[in-house]
């Protein structure tokens, strides 16, 4: 999809396949199975907020 050899700048290639811009620099690194088992093991994962599904909606 994306040519980085093209003549045609990075920023109106992503403009015309309507992609963001970010999109084209971000590299997803791979975590091997076995780190990811040791992980979980070890109870380490991700901090993001999370939905607060523990309150209803106003209007329930």
């Amino acid at each position: 999809m994306i040519d980085r050899g093209h003549k045609l700048p990075l920023t109106r290639e992503a403009e015309l396949l309507r992609l963001g811009r970010g999109s084209l620099y971000y590299v997803r690194w791979p975590v091997p199975a076995g780190e990811l088992a040791v992980m979980r093991r070890m109870g380490i994962e991700a901090v993001y907020r999370r939905p607060n599904t523990s309150k209803p909606a106003p209007g329930h």
